[in-house]
């Protein structure tokens, strides 16, 4: 565990800012905690439930006393509410965040196709892939021309993964780890990844088909962020990763990782546009 532990030293994150939306249960306020932990100077947490986001504010200052910490009220199927949560966050600590992380989802009712409601279906994409968009949209866009820092959107092993009843959740999350692989050549200085969480027991597995296999610890996709926030990191960039994979072997492997393209998709070819000073994928 120490290689991406929050105690260990290697892995402080004083003086940085971290932004998580769906901060008020679940993954996200286990990973505020993981941060908390690490020292970090600033943690915004978004979501719509505000008293559980207070809630989760003022553990966090049991952690950590000196943690600044901000709650604000967000819906990320609201392009404009995500505009100003950014626009918040910018103005509460005079810069925008050192790292972002996408967390907030929604995954449809396990049905087949002809009997999905259509707007139980969109709304999958509405919350997970247009919440996304619109996050890294409204960072980037709050940075000028040449961003930076550190967006981290949590993904799924459904991304990868075809299964009757779940084609909304599958095909949003394949459409997040796409997304990232735009972004990673489209901005040269900003690091951008996907990350499956591990199968953590959350709202979206109560009651379905996943929930007798959610064993892993949501502390786990905290302490992965954390990780992936140093440039020890970058190898990674632009891919998709797991929180319960092992980062000493992942490390070992980076040359191979790097070379192969392991951890993007890779049915196409991809080129990078040197007009948006990108960054080709070796």
């Amino acid at each position: 565990m120490r290689p991406i532990s929050p105690e260990a030293p290697e892995n402080s994150q004083a003086g940085k800012i971290i932004l998580i939306t769906g901060g008020g249960s679940g993954i996200g306020a286990a990973m505020a905690k993981v941060w908390a932990t690490a020292k970090a100077s600033g943690i915004v947490l978004a979501g719509r439930r505000v008293q559980n986001l207070e809630d989760v504010a003022a553990s966090l200052k049991t952690i950590n006393k000196d943690v600044d910490v901000l709650t604000v009220s967000t819906d990320v199927a609201d392009d404009s509410s995500v505009e100003t949560l950014i626009f918040k966050a910018k103005a509460h600590y005079g810069r925008v965040p050192d790292v972002v992380v996408s967390n907030a989802g929604y995954a449809e009712k396990a049905l087949p196709v002809g009997k999905q409601k259509p707007e139980d279906w969109f709304k999958t994409f509405e919350i997970n892939l247009k919440g996304t968009f619109s996050l890294l949209h409204h960072y980037i866009k709050a940075q000028g021309d040449d961003p930076k820092g550190t967006f981290v959107v949590m993904s799924s092993g459904m991304a990868g993964v075809t299964l009757p009843g779940c084609s909304g959740y599958s095909i949003a999350k394949l459409s997040q780890q796409r997304l990232v692989e735009c972004a990673h050549i489209e901005y040269a200085n900003l690091r951008v990844f996907s990350m499956h969480p591990g199968i953590v027991a959350t709202d979206i597995t109560d009651g379905g088909m996943m929930e007798p296999f959610a064993k892993d610890a949501p502390e786990l996709a905290g302490m992965l962020v954390g990780y992936l926030a140093q440039p020890r990191a970058d190898y990674l960039r632009g891919g998709y990763v797991c929180a319960n994979w092992d980062v000493t072997e992942l490390e070992k492997n980076q040359e191979r990782i790097k070379k192969e393209n392991m951890v993007q998709t890779l049915w196409l070819p991809r080129l990078a546009v040197p007009a948006y000073g990108a960054t080709p994928l070796d």
